[in-house]
């Protein structure tokens, strides 16, 4: 078995591979405090779910946008594993080539949707991650990793129109039956919802003008099922593209000797 693991600003999610079939998919909260024996306790007992053991996982992938967290998990799968995990980086070998004025800068999440995209779904392509933050990343016919935008993600947008404002309540994530809101709460369902569906509708409409031939539009994250119905410029789903990334990032670089 192969254990991936993608540390994301609000949820860590790991996947666990039987050769290139995903068998199981657990969710956690990240929490940049959490210590390494609180995080190996954490991967025994999402183990012990599927009735796994740490002598049936053979290596560990992980793609990090919180530093502390990546530490930790870093010493705790070498204590329970006997080996650290492979760290997604610039400096890896990916498949794509990074083709970005500071390719250091890009982050681990970026590079596997990338690279998951360019594999899974073809090229050229647009990977659009719908999560705390919305990310939006470019994958040229060749392979090229071309740049992208990122932009707060919807629940963020949403959480932070009440805590800015005095009055205005939290409005719920969903689709207003019209864009004309006849109340307060159907007002900020129009402009967080309908506007963000906007705001992905012109990005990814940008984005294509400025690449060569049609390219696919892949969308992932946690808000993906929630906002792509809504979006004509979105022509896939697939909720596990990360961690799919991660799959080919592993067999790509099994034979390196991680950093520690």
């Amino acid at each position: 078995m192969l254990l991936v693991v993608d540390v994301g600003n609000t949820h860590t999610t790991f996947g666990l591979f039987d050769r290139d079939r995903l068998s199981a998919e657990r969710r956690i909260l990240t929490n940049r405090d959490r210590t390494v024996d609180e995080t190996a306790v954490s991967i025994l007992g999402l183990l012990s779910l599927d009735r796994l053991s740490p002598k049936d996982v053979e290596g560990v992938a992980l793609a990090s946008v919180v530093p502390s967290v990546t530490a930790a998990l870093r010493e705790a799968a070498t204590q329970l594993f006997g080996r650290p995990p492979i760290v997604v980086s610039s400096e890896m070998n990916l498949g794509i080539k990074l083709a970005v004025d500071r390719p250091s800068q890009v982050g681990a999440d970026r590079i596997v949707n990338a690279i998951a995209a360019f594999k899974r779904h073809g090229a050229p392509a647009i990977a659009v991650d719908l999560g705390t933050a919305t990310t939006f990343d470019c994958v040229s016919q060749d392979g090229r990793f071309l740049g992208g935008a990122i932009t707060p993600g919807i629940g963020t947008l949403a959480a932070a129109l009440p805590a800015s404002t005095a009055i205005l309540p939290k409005a719920e994530l969903s689709a207003p039956d019209s864009a004309m809101g006849k109340n307060t709460l159907t007002a900020i369902q129009s402009g967080v919802f309908l506007g963000y569906v906007e705001l992905v509708e012109g990005l990814v409409r940008r984005l294509r003008s400025e690449m060569d031939g049609q390219p696919i539009v892949v969308a992932t994250g946690g808000f993906a099922e929630i906002v792509a119905p809504h979006c004509r410029s979105i022509d896939r789903c697939d909720r596990h593209l990360t961690l799919y990334g991660l799959l080919d990032f592993f067999e790509r670089n099994r034979n390196e000797t991680p950093r520690r």
